[in-house]
This record gives structure tokens, sequence and C-alpha cells, in this order.
């Protein structure tokens, strides 16, 4: 359900992109920071963030634009990961989960790739166990911050949980 790939960033320098980029879209009331765009979008940072999944106006496969404000290390990352992937950029997302803080149980129509900016060791990822061995009903998985992609398999039914103390920053990319 979640794959390291092999592709890694140098994560400092990610890291430092981000928080120039947050301070220049400012966090807001969905915790998400869009670094994709559909053409024409009159507010850029916003365009991509939320779920499409009750949004009949939108589509993944029309946020094809880059923000062009974003820093040129972290736009050259994202087109050497999609190229690396063979994939093209749908929505890409800086996703914040504060503490204390989950999303609830659901499942996407695509895999998501994630590289995970922040997180403690109270963060994971929940996958339901539709088999209920043991009475196991999710399996939780914890992804690191070591630079690396991970490909998520969110068509799965999952959640996401943060029980630490510090905030979840991941890079969410949705390929088109």
């Amino acid at each position: 359900m979640i794959e390291k790939l092999n592709f890694k960033v140098d994560l400092p320098t990610v890291v430092k992109d981000v928080e120039t980029v947050a301070n220049m879209a400012r966090w807001n009331e969905d915790n998400q920071i869009g670094l994709t765009h559909r053409p024409g979008a009159p507010y850029m940072w916003k365009d991509a963030v939320g779920s499409l999944h009750n949004d009949t106006t939108k589509s993944e496969n029309e946020f094809t634009e880059i923000n062009y404000l974003i820093p040129l290390t972290l736009k050259q990352m994202l087109i050497d990961f999609a190229e690396f992937q063979g994939i093209h950029l749908g929505r890409v997302r800086i996703m914040r989960l504060p503490s204390k803080r989950g999303l609830t149980v659901h499942r996407d129509t695509t895999v998501r790739y994630h590289l995970v900016i922040n997180t403690n060791i109270d963060s994971f990822f929940g996958f339901r166990d539709l088999r209920q061995i043991d009475g196991v009903a999710a399996k939780c998985y914890h992804i690191p911050a070591d630079g690396h992609f991970y490909k998520v398999d969110t068509t799965k039914i999952h959640f996401v949980y943060n029980g630490g103390k510090t905030d979840r920053i991941h890079i969410v990319i949705v390929p088109r």
C-alpha cells in the first residue's frame, strides 16, 4: 500500500522552499497550499486545494500549470519526479495536518505520491483491513521524513491521523 521510491531529494533545500511558499501563500482553513493550478485560475495558491470528490466543476486533468512563484529548485524537483515516475503532474499540494487531527476514512480515485516535509513518530496512515483477522480492523504505517518520495495506494480505504505534538506536512502529488 505504501512503496518507498528510489527518488531522493535534498530535503533541507525542499523544506526551505516549502517555508518560502508558506510565507508567500499563507496557510488557509484547508491547511493546504496549491503548487499547481488550472490555466487562468484567479488565485493560484488555492485552486488545487480541497477535495474534488463532490466538486463537479473541476477535474484532476485540468491542473496543468505549475505556479510560477514557487522557488525554481522546488519546481525542478517536481518536474524531475514526474519524469522519473512517468506521470503528468495534476494537483500538487503542500498539505498540513495539525497536531491531534486527522482525515476521516475515505478512498481516493488514484494513487498519491507523498514527500514528507515534517512529521513525528505519532503520525500515521491507516488502511482498513477488510479481512479483520484476529480483530485487527486497520493497519497503520508511518512515513518518515527521509527525502524519499512514497507511492501510496489511496484507492484503498484509508485514514490519516497526527497524534503527535508537531504539524505533519507533506507534498502530495496527484497524477493526471
